[in-house]
């Protein structure tokens, strides 16, 4: 089977975007806190089942391309197919509050409000999982890495914010 050159391209701008969407999140943190996510997540009192802070950008490095790969695999079905166009919102929804917890959560402090956040990105990943599982069953599961990830998150932001209020 031969891939070509449109088709690479295509994957990774899929790929490209939710990199680029974590990637400006941690330089508006950045910006608003004046230090990185990394030393922000140090300074914090965490629960025992915490990771280390080297454990995240590793994480979703990998998740990232795993959300990617799932957009690319769901708009070679064709980008202006009604079922199509329904589940890529759900996507967009997803990448934008993934790109607003980072920011809630380390770059306001805001550990309540990014603990909201992250009950309704679980929610929204969940329905983003079923509509792409409809159309590809690969690209559906492919998404629920970042779901245990993020119930698995949302956890330790529910305890950091115990802890540290």
């Amino acid at each position: 089977m031969i891939i070509s050159v449109k088709e690479i391209r295509n994957f990774l701008i899929n790929v490209a975007i939710p990199l680029l969407i974590g990637y400006l999140s941690s330089v508006f943190v950045k910006i608003i806190s004046g230090s990185d996510m990394q030393t922000l997540y140090a300074a914090l009192t965490k629960p025992s089942f915490a990771p280390p802070g080297f454990i995240f950008p590793v994480v979703w490095t990998i998740l990232y391309i795993f959300i990617g790969t799932s957009s690319y695999l769901i708009l070679r079905k064709g980008n202006n197919v009604p079922r199509v166009v329904d589940a890529m919102f759900y996507y967009g929804l997803q990448l934008g509050l993934n790109f607003a917890w980072s920011i809630l959560f380390f770059g306001f402090g805001l550990r309540f409000t990014a603990m909201i956040c992250i009950l309704l990105l679980i929610a929204v990943v969940v329905i983003m999982i079923m509509k792409f599982s409809r159309i590809n069953k690969k690209a559906g599961y492919l998404n629920l890495v970042q779901l245990v990830w993020l119930v698995y998150v949302g956890f330790i932001n529910y305890f950091i914010w115990l802890i540290n209020s």
